[in-house]
């Protein structure tokens, strides 16, 4: 990490649906900081401030906590619930790291550069919006970006040709496609063709079913 982020929080006693409302009504984001070695924990944190490291940093991001102004470790951002009408953070679930251990995470998949396809009136497609990768907490990284300005028309990646950072170990299957570039029209004329082979096959179908009838 390029520089380390600190979430201050600080530790709640009261829980429930009442209690979490009173809290965003406050200000405040109620969460949970769960541990496999240590009981969890359940805190709250500035709203405004986690929107703005989230904004920053995104949702995948290692940082330092502070819990009643005592430092605690280190967390990963396990889940963040949004409200589905109005878009603010409702919720948030954090987990502990040893910073010496390697985590498993999905990271976001970025496209980056203008395909030479593109260029030529193809339409960029991408599969896979985000990718598994093994790592070490000091190391984690917003996303996993990929060039695409080698793709032509009819070519695509796949996760076999992601290039990731040292240290960085890719979980998915190799062959999955990452992102593809096609002509415009071309799957809808694909699919169009594959109907029209269903339809007749069914007729072939029918008409020997008859036949057999006749006989």
């Amino acid at each position: 990490m390029a520089e380390e982020t600190v979430l201050k929080a600080e530790k709640r006693e009261a829980a429930g649906s009442a209690e979490a409302r009173r809290l965003r009504r406050a200000g405040f984001v109620p969460a949970e900081v769960y541990s496999d070695d240590k009981e969890n924990v359940s805190v709250k944190v500035n709203a405004h401030d986690f929107m703005l490291m989230l904004k920053r940093h995104g949702e995948h991001q290692i940082m330092a906590l502070e819990i009643d102004g005592k430092s605690v470790g280190h967390v990963l951002t396990k889940a963040v619930q949004h409200d589905p009408i109005k878009g603010h953070i409702i919720h948030a679930d954090f987990v502990t790291v040893a910073m010496n251990k390697p985590i498993q995470v999905r990271l976001p998949v970025e496209l980056v550069g203008e395909s030479v396809g593109v260029k030529a009136g193809g339409i960029l497609e991408q599969q896979l919006s985000d990718i598994e990768v093994e790592c070490l907490p000091r190391d984690m990284i917003d996303s996993i970006t990929v060039d695409v300005t080698n793709l032509e028309v009819g070519d695509h990646m796949s996760v076999s040709d992601i290039a990731v950072p040292d240290g960085f170990t890719i979980l998915e299957d190799a062959e999955i496609i990452v992102a593809s570039v096609a002509l415009p029209g071309v799957e809808a004329s694909e699919d169009e063709e594959a109907e029209a082979e269903g339809e007749a096959a069914g007729e072939t179908k029918e008409s020997e079913a008859s036949a057999e009838g006749d006989g």
